[in-house]
């Protein structure tokens, strides 16, 4: 009797107590460390799920890039007319709404530069639905005529893409060119949807302006009528065809574009020069002008000494 006094028995309950404490606490921690684990664990399984998504989705972006690759032309295709000729192609992404066309029909040698709606995969699958078109009208139709081959690839984008029964609205501006030897010249006839071409000639820079309208959308056939224009370009002459994303591409602190200004004065200060070394001062040019500003839109300009 009496083998604990009251303090002890007093010590002995704040022992029990924070015992009782201490084992629940544990319990909580396992519990705790348990959640975390799973968490971790179902974190862990959804960054391979996202990873694997991630791989197959870039596998099939580098397979479309495969492709899209294969409908370009190469430089050789069209060297035997203009040895002297370069190409800046810088996509924004992998895969590019800009694309770049060549056909040869009997004496017609026939260049385009195409910029689709978007960029990425969207403008490469618009990108795609031109080159079909175009080959279409011009090498299985054998149609020449620059406005009309426009006016007819517009029909060709508004029927693929329903654009009469929806809302969609996607298309393209483009430089369409034919170039036909005569004699000791050559007769170059020119259609642009927004996009002009430029040329170089008698030792000044000149440009031929393109129709304020572009290609797909809403306008109707009768609404989309667009006008040739013709230039005599003698031997040692260059033109270019280029796409709207190097003039507008930003940069500098205030992100403004490089303009289509700055780009005629460039070409008036380079194009006395051979063709590669032109391609090399256009891309030094947007690099400096670029600085540290992300590429805003995809780039393509083509220069061509006859």
């Amino acid at each position: 009797v009496g083998a604990f006094t009251q303090a002890r028995v007093d010590i002995l309950k704040m022992l029990s107590a924070q015992v009782a404490i201490s084992i629940e606490n544990s319990v909580l921690y396992d519990t705790l460390e348990q959640k975390v684990s799973d968490r971790t664990a179902d974190l862990a399984q959804a960054n391979d799920q996202l990873r694997n998504k991630n791989i197959r989705l870039t596998d099939s972006i580098n397979y479309a890039l495969t492709m899209q690759q294969a409908i370009l032309p190469i430089q050789k295709d069209w060297q035997d007319f203009f040895a002297d000729s370069f190409i800046l192609y810088l996509p924004k992404d992998i895969v590019s709404g800009d694309f770049y066309w060549y056909a040869q029909v009997e004496q017609h040698t026939i260049i385009a530069v195409i910029d689709c709606t978007g960029h990425g995969v969207p403008g490469a699958f618009m990108s795609m639905i031109a080159n079909t078109l175009l080959n279409e009208i011009v090498k299985q139709k054998r149609i020449v005529n620059p406005a009309q081959v426009l006016e007819t690839l517009h029909q060709g984008v508004r029927e693929t893409l329903n654009q009469g029964n929806t809302n969609n609205t996607d298309g393209m501006d483009l430089v369409f060119c034919s170039i036909e030897p005569k004699d000791a010249h050559f007769h170059l006839r020119f259609t642009g949807a927004k996009n002009h071409l430029y040329y170089y000639k008698d030792k000044e820079i000149g440009k031929l302006q393109a129709d304020r309208r572009s290609i797909g959308g809403n306008l109707t056939k009768k609404d989309v009528l667009f006008t040739v224009q013709e230039l005599i370009l003698n031997k040692g002459d260059s033109f270019y065809l280029c796409t709207d994303g190097y003039t507008d591409q930003a940069g500098g602190e205030n992100r403004q574009s490089f303009t289509k200004k700055q780009f005629f004065s460039l070409l008036q200060e380079i194009a006395h020069l051979p063709m590669q070394e032109q391609k090399m001062l256009f891309l030094n040019a947007l690099q400096k002008h670029q600085n540290e500003q992300s590429q805003r839109d995809d780039i393509t300009v083509l220069g061509f000494r006859v």
